[in-house]
């Protein structure tokens, strides 16, 4: 039989190689081929200078006494660094001084930024000559209460973001396990919530609905809500790009927050979805930094593997993630809280029912939703730097996969795998 040649999977900021043997039937699934762009930099500003929905952004901050940026946190690879630049010339235009601009980095139930990790995402310059905080969910000081939604989620916001004269938010677009896909409103409405918006709108009542899943944003009820948070706390203009597979720049709108992720979410997902012909027993996925930093944030190779629209991931199959965790399970309180979650054990009904019964905080819903993906698959973390984690949380753990395939065609009887070397954002999803 032919051998096929070596696969990369990312794996931390570097790669792992597999060389699948002989023996094994391995359908390869590549993103698009990227689409090199000669000045990032240009793109951003030509999307700037034609805004969608919305007047130019110097025209929205004129006469504006203060302006909150909002920005993604270390899980995102967003270039804010890139995006934040042109917009606070924009800002520095309309006669906004720069100690009246806020840039307020979205941690939603995660842990704050280091300052490096500040750094890294908006440069030495930007970080020395702006005041760049985090938003604090968990400290009432700093939320405002804007009412109940009408589904009834409490709807608080990091005041930093609220008070601003002019509200602006960076996003990245990408498949997103309940909003369909992440940018938009999303970086305000989740990003700088409190804990008590963040905890209601990842509760059972939406992760049950058949409506919040992957890709899918007509009459999702998860953005529907999160549109109503983001458009009460002022949001009025966002900047969203979309990145290839080497985390390059591809494509960016600025505008308005709802104009700007319909017309992103729609090219996205024509680039996103990959048809599949048949589903596959044993499925290998993976992401790298900053997505496989902890185990809370790997988990989502799985769940986005088996809750596409029609998964590929046979019934009773297997998934392998290659994932460093240099974290461990995360070190934010929501992440802490899955760890909490998952490790009491139990069967992935139990763990389910659990849910239902008891409810529980933000980060919590992460714990359901792997909980959901073992009842169709084995779940099994490749390399991580603590091999006994995976174990404490009831998921299977290989040094290498080699190992890792091996077991798992010894378990499924098949020698037929589907290899995707960036799940979550190339969606593979079975033929009608």
């Amino acid at each position: 039989m032919k051998r096929h040649p070596p696969i990369d999977f990312p794996y931390g900021r570097s790669r792992v190689t597999w060389a699948p043997g002989p023996a094994l039937d391995v359908t390869l699934l590549r993103p698009r081929e990227p689409v090199p762009v000669d000045d990032p930099g240009l793109l951003i500003r030509d999307a700037l200078g034609r805004p969608l929905g919305s007047p130019a952004l110097a025209e929205l901050a004129r006469g504006a006494k203060s302006a909150t940026i909002v920005v993604t946190d270390a899980t995102r690879p967003c270039p804010d660094r890139l995006l934040v630049t042109p917009v606070l010339e924009a800002l520095a235009e309309a006669g906004v001084a720069d100690t009246a601009i806020t840039i307020l980095v979205a941690i939603g139930m995660h842990r704050p930024s280091t300052p490096e990790e500040k750094r890294e995402k908006l440069g030495d310059a930007i970080v020395a000559r702006y005041r760049v905080l985090d938003s604090a969910p968990l400290d009432p000081e700093y939320q405002i209460n804007l009412g109940t939604s009408p589904d009834g989620v409490p709807m608080t916001i990091d005041r930093r973001a609220v008070e601003a004269d002019l509200l602006i938010a960076t996003g990245i677009v990408e498949p997103h396990q309940y909003a369909g896909f992440s940018g938009g409103w999303k970086t305000v409405a989740i990003g700088t919530a409190g804990a008590a918006t963040i905890t209601a709108l990842h509760g059972m009542r939406y992760l049950e609905h058949p409506r919040v899943r992957l890709g899918l944003t007509d009459d999702n009820p998860f953005l529907d809500t999160a549109r109503w948070v983001g458009e009460k706390a002022g949001l009025k203009f966002v900047v969203n790009v979309a990145l290839d597979s080497n985390g390059s720049i591809r494509r960016v709108q600025a505008g308005h927050p709802e104009t700007v992720h319909r017309e992103m979410s729609a090219w996205v997902r024509e680039e996103a979805i990959v048809p599949v012909n048949s589903e596959f027993p044993i499925v290998i996925g993976a992401a790298g930094h900053p997505k496989d930093s902890n185990l809370y944030q790997a988990t989502r190779i799985p769940t986005y593997l088996c809750y596409a629209r029609r998964p590929v991931v046979a019934p009773g199959g297997v998934i392998l993630v290659p994932a460093a965790c240099p974290e461990g399970a995360g070190q934010g309180a929501g992440e802490r809280l899955f760890e909490e979650m998952l490790g009491r054990g139990g069967t992935p009904d139990e763990i389910i029912d659990r849910a239902r019964r008891e409810g529980y905080p933000a980060g919590g819903q992460r714990a359901v939703m792997v909980a959901w993906a073992m009842k169709r698959a084995q779940l099994a973390f490749v390399g991580t730097m603590d091999p006994d984690l995976p174990r404490r949380l009831g998921l299977l753990s290989f040094p290498t996969l080699d190992e890792g395939v091996e077991w798992a065609v010894r378990e499924t009887g098949s020698e037929r795998v589907l290899a995707v070397p960036h799940a979550l954002t190339t969606l593979p999803e079975k033929c009608e």
